[in-house]
């Protein structure tokens, strides 16, 4: 008798949760839309390497969760550094974790894809992302952030 109502108990809260996990539903970011991005760490990267550099999006335009980060993959070249976004990880006013990959070429504030970085060396074989710099991208293509 008693293992019957375990098992009725387990099979109700494995509803209950396989209901709320299905009734989760994404977070679309329509494309066109225009997102500011914020760097929040200091870098240090050598010409030809690729290191990772945390940003926070901001909108605008869009309602974004309050807690979201992207990260993204910081490379130096000749002409200056390249962001390419990686993963967006947000968490929403349900506690819901939200996250999403995609790559896209971010821009500085004049538009050119190549980012303005602090030179660390005279010949600027190793440069530096300081927290506070702000870039910017609008939305290729729609961006889903799927629970």
């Amino acid at each position: 008798m008693f293992r019957e109502i375990l098992h009725k108990k387990i099979f109700a809260s494995m509803l209950l949760l396989s209901a709320a996990i299905s009734s989760a539903q994404p977070l679309a970011l329509p494309a066109g839309n225009e997102l500011r991005l914020l760097s929040l760490n200091t870098v240090t990267v050598n010409q030809g390497e690729q290191i990772e550099a945390i940003l926070k999006p901001l909108s605008d335009t869009l309602e974004l969760p309050d807690y979201c980060i992207l990260s993204a993959r910081l490379s130096l070249t000749a002409a200056g550094g390249i962001l390419t976004t990686d993963n967006v990880l947000c968490v929403d006013d349900e506690k819901r974790v939200l996250r999403a990959q995609w790559q896209q070429l971010i821009s500085a504030q004049d538009s050119t894809s190549v980012i303005e970085l602090d030179c660390v060396t005279q010949s600027c074989q190793q440069a530096q992302l300081v927290p506070g710099r702000e870039f910017y991208l609008v939305l290729e293509q729609d961006l889903i952030l799927h629970p």
